[in-house]
């Protein structure tokens, strides 16, 4: 396959969703981790920041969305949607920009 000089949101989530399937334990660890990290990062446009425990944090969905900028609310597109009872646990990838059910977004 070619390199792409772009991407479409809708396959950033394709690929992830089938990394998830392929290997879920790979992809989890990977995805639900945070590193904390520095006062420039957390103010970047575009790159999502958590804050834990008055604390800055950065994941690798947080660096996904800065490719896609964010919306008015100052949010990223992609998102997890993870199990109501275990955000450990990712049910899936999905566009923020559509009505979630069936779990939570992060």
């Amino acid at each position: 396959m070619p390199i792409k000089e772009s991407v479409t949101i809708d396959e950033v989530i394709g690929l992830l969703n089938e990394l998830l399937e392929k290997d879920r334990d790979a992809v989890v660890p990977l995805f639900t981790r945070r590193m904390p990290c520095n006062k420039a990062i957390a103010e970047h446009p575009t790159v999502q920041v958590s804050r834990i425990n008055g604390v800055d944090h950065l994941g690798v969905l947080g660096i996904l969305n800065g490719f896609f900028g964010v919306d008015e609310r100052n949010w990223g597109v992609l998102a997890m949607v993870v199990d109501e009872q275990n955000s450990d646990k990712i049910l899936r990838f999905e566009r923020m920009d559509k009505p979630v059910d069936n779990g939570s977004p992060h």
